[in-house]
C-alpha cells in the first residue's frame, strides 16, 4: 500500500529539482533552436514511417517489426480517436489496492514497455516494498455508459524490479493473469527504442494519463515541446494534473518519446509560489501554483540507462533481455526492408549429361532439369 504523505514529499522534491534546473538553465533561442542535421534526421525517421507503411501495404513488414512501430503504421494521417486508443490501451492507471470487491484508488500513472513490464517514476515506486499490494488498472476509460472500471493487474516486484532516482524511472514486473482472470497480453505494450530523433523542439507532444487518480485522459492541447536537454530531460508546455506522473509522452507520430515526471513551478528561492505571488505550502491545493512548464524523461536516456541494469535472479534477467530485445529501432530494419536487392550474379546451368538421355522412350531432352 502506498505511503500518501511519503509519496507526496517524493514527488515535491523531484518537482522542486526540477525547478532547479530551470532556473539554472531555462530554455534560451539557442537550446531550443532545431539545427538543420537535427531536422534533417527527423525528416529521415518520417520518411522511414512512409517507407514502413508502404511494405506493410505489400505484405512485406514483418510482424515484429510492426509491433515496435506501433499505431503508428495504421493511422499515421489521422486525427487521434484510432490511434490515441490503441496508443492508450498499454497505459495504466496505478492505484493503492487490488481486492475486487473494494473501489481501485489511482495515485499514478505507467505504461507497459515489453510484455511483462510497466515504467512508471521512482518516486511512485521507490523500493521494492512501496509496489507491494499495488496494482496496474489498465482500460479505466470513459465510454458511451459510463466509466469503465477496467482490469486490474498486481504488481510483481520479486520478479523484476529497478528504480533510480537520478532519472527517476521505476521499472516493475506486472503479472500475466489479472485478479479477474483476464490475460495480461490483451492489453499489448509500448515499444520504445533509443533514438534521439523522434521530435523537434516546437513539434506537439502529446501525453495520455490519469490525471487525479480519475479515467484516462488525453492531453493533446497546449502541447508544444520546449526543448530537449542533454542531461536526460525534455520540457513541454502539456497539460497535467496530480496523479500523471509515469505518462508516456509521445510525438505526433506517436512514438514514445518521453516520461512525464514533473510540473515546473515558480519559485523564489526555495519557496513554491501561488499565482497570486503568494508562498504556496504542503496541503494547499496545486492547482493554485504558478506552473512554468512540465519535464519528462528523454526515453532515449531511459533505453541507456536499462542497458545497465544487473540482474539478480534468472526470473529478472529473462525479463530484463525480453525489454531490452525490444529498444532496437525500428527504421534501422525498415531500412533494410526497403533497400533493393543487389541482382544475383547470373552464372549458366549446366544439364547433367547422365540425365540427357534418361528417357528413351520419349522426347531425348525430357530428362533435362
Amino acid at each position: 500500500m502506498v505511503a500518501t504523505n511519503l509519496f507526496d514529499e517524493r514527488r515535491r522534491a523531484v518537482m522542486i529539482a526540477a525547478a532547479k534546473r530551470w532556473k539554472a538553465q531555462p530554455p534560451t533561442p539557442a537550446t531550443t533552436q532545431v539545427t538543420p542535421s537535427e531536422q534533417a534526421r527527423y525528416d529521415a525517421r518520417r520518411s522511414s514511417f512512409d517507407q514502413a507503411s508502404e511494405l506493410k501495404a505489400q505484405g512485406r513488414l514483418p510482424v515484429f517489426v510492426e509491433r515496435k512501430m506501433g499505431p503508428t503504421l495504421d493511422w499515421y494521417t489521422l486525427p487521434p480517436d484510432d490511434a490515441a486508443r490503441a496508443a492508450g490501451r498499454p497505459v495504466a492507471r496505478i492505484v493503492a489496492n487490488v481486492d475486487p470487491k473494494v473501489d481501485p484508488v489511482g495515485f499514478a500513472t505507467g505504461f507497459m514497455v515489453s510484455p511483462n513490464v510497466l515504467l512508471t517514476n521512482w518516486h511512485v515506486f521507490p523500493d521494492p516494498g512501496s509496489v507491494r499490494g499495488t496494482g496496474a488498472n489498465f482500460l479505466h476509460d470513459e465510454t458511451a455508459s459510463g466509466v469503465a472500471r477496467g482490469i486490474i493487474f498486481e504488481f510483481d516486484p520479486d520478479a523484476l524490479f529497478f528504480s533510480a532516482e537520478d532519472l527517476d524511472f521505476a521499472l516493475v514486473a506486472v503479472k500475466p493473469k489479472a485478479i479477474t482472470g483476464e490475460l495480461l497480453s490483451s492489453v499489448n505494450f509500448l515499444a520504445i527504442n533509443g533514438s534521439r530523433s523522434k521530435i523537434l523542439p516546437g513539434m506537439p507532444i502529446r501525453m495520455i494519463e490519469y490525471p487525479d487518480g480519475g479515467p484516462k485522459r488525453y492531453a493533446m492541447e497546449n502541447c508544444r515541446l520546449l526543448e530537449l536537454r542533454e542531461d536526460g530531460f525534455l520540457r513541454y508546455e502539456t497539460d497535467t494534473e496530480e496523479g500523471s506522473s509515469g505518462s508516456a509522452c509521445y510525438s505526433e507520430m506517436w512514438e514514445v518519446v518521453g516520461l512525464h515526471h514533473a510540473s515546473i513551478p515558480k519559485m523564489r528561492g526555495n519557496t513554491i509560489l501561488n499565482k497570486d505571488g503568494s508562498a504556496w505550502s504542503p496541503g494547499q491545493p496545486d492547482d493554485g501554483i504558478d506552473w512554468i512548464a512540465n519535464e519528462g524523461v528523454r526515453i532515449s536516456a531511459l533505453v541507456k540507462a536499462f542497458g545497465g541494469l544487473v540482474p539478480t535472479t534468472p526470473a529478472s534477467k529473462h525479463l530484463l533481455d525480453e525489454l531490452l530485445a525490444n529498444t532496437t529501432d525500428p527504421t534501422d530494419e525498415v531500412a533494410k526492408l526497403a533497400t533493393p536487392r543487389a541482382p544475383e550474379a547470373l552464372s549458366p546451368v549446366l544439364p547433367d549429361p547422365s540425365k540427357i538421355f534418361a528417357n528413351t522412350k520419349g522426347n531425348v531432352m525430357g530428362g533435362l532439369p
